[in-house]
């Protein structure tokens, strides 16, 4: 009793402006509590509901993408009862303009493989190739390496080609390169690129808008494809296309190092970026956690075949995510079980400057700064153009 009106007495000390303080500051951390019970309830409802409507709209095959650029909503909505006949349109295809007929067999074998499948998001369903490379690219080397690259910018693909495309180191270091693209948005820049693809040979190209929000169609077909045309002793290494690399470091880093069934990589353990004046905010319909699970940073990446295969086969059970390399090599290698190996790649390959662009950097290669037979560390280093990551 005493003690109760000790405490009663003690409140009455203090003034009014202070117990009005104390008050309205028992009230904001109370509202700050509802508040983020709120918000997690409320993100955790959404995600139901979306999960929900994705599983009915793919059962009743009536599936359509909100997103704009995700433009292929309808070219699975009969999946997994595809008719492959109905889809694939020879006399306008790519293939048969330049009797290539292996753009029809690796679409099928595409679609046999996935049609006992049932994808949670449809968005991740398989896509046709409407160019394929030449089945040698896959089939005779050891490192597969692939480069990102907008579907119109033939000059940062002709940079790749005069550098690291130089057949003499190609074949010292038993490698080849993979261009990997979606449509492009005018008819007559697909035309360039179907006639620089029978030219090269080095050309994917998936039938989806080529977009930034497109990048994880992008990634999903080229894994997708490799699987299908490559042997199972083939390293693929991702590569954006403003990327320089130490070829012959590679791939000794390749021979001594690639033993075990994990990614290669520098590993980011980031949270969702909330700011909608980032290129990389995600909003909590998109992201509802509060992490991403581990992945790796985006320039580059090496992983066995192996290491592929695994992560192409979990995509049916996962839900759309439009950043590829959380996607990619945080979801799918998370959902798989594969384990990201502590790599120091940056002792080997480069990053531009400013992000700049190939084609820039083309233009010192002319004058022999950069070429296919001075790309190593020294070089680089010395010309100022590069620098480690």
């Amino acid at each position: 009793m005493a003690i109760q009106s000790r405490s009663k007495h003690m409140w009455f000390t203090f003034s009014k402006r202070q117990r009005q303080f104390f008050a309205l500051l028992v009230v904001v951390i109370l509202a700050c509590i509802i508040y983020k019970a709120y918000l997690h309830i409320y993100s955790r409802m959404l995600n139901n509901v979306y999960q929900w409507t994705v599983s009915q709209a793919a059962r009743r095959g009536k599936y359509n993408s909100t997103d704009g650029e995700v433009a292929h909503g309808e070219a699975f909505s009969r999946f997994p009862n595809f008719s492959y006949e109905d889809y694939y349109d020879a006399e306008n295809s790519y293939g048969q303009r330049h009797g290539r007929h292996d753009i029809q067999s690796i679409n099928l074998q595409m679609w046999q493989l996935n049609k006992e499948k049932s994808f949670f998001d449809p968005r991740l369903a398989p896509i046709n190739f409407t160019i394929v490379p030449n089945a040698s690219l896959c089939s005779e080397v050891r490192l597969v390496v692939v480069v990102h690259v907008r579907a119109e910018d033939a000059p940062s693909r002709n940079y790749w080609r005069d550098t690291y495309g130089v057949r003499d180191l190609k074949s010292q270091s038993n490698y080849s390169i993979l261009f990997s693209i979606g449509k492009p948005s005018t008819l007559s820049d697909q035309e360039k690129i179907e006639e620089e693809a029978a030219e090269c040979g080095d050309i994917l190209q998936t039938d989806y808008k080529d977009a930034y929000r497109n990048l994880t169609l992008k990634h999903l077909a080229e894994l997708r494809y490799l699987t299908m045309a490559c042997p199972k002793n083939v390293v693929v290494l991702k590569m954006d296309d403003d990327i320089a690399w130490n070829v012959q470091n590679v791939s000794t880093f390749i021979r001594n190092n690639i033993t075990s069934e994990e990614l290669y990589c520098a590993r980011l353990d980031l949270a969702p970026i909330r700011n909608n004046a980032s290129k990389w905010y995600a909003t909590m319909e998109e992201w509802s956690e509060p992490m991403y699970p581990p992945y790796c940073s985006g320039w580059c990446y090496l992983a066995p075949i192996t290491v592929v295969e695994r992560l192409i086969s979990v995509a049916h059970s996962q839900r759309f995510f439009w950043i590829d390399d959380v996607f990619i090599t945080g979801v799918l290698r998370k959902a798989a079980n594969v384990s990201i190996a502590k790599a120091r790649l940056n002792k080997h390959i480069y990053y531009y400057i400013g992000r700049q662009s190939a084609t820039r950097a083309a233009k010192y290669s002319k004058r022999g700064k950069i070429n296919a037979n001075r790309l190593s560390n020294s070089s680089m280093k010395y010309h100022g153009k590069l620098t480690y990551v």
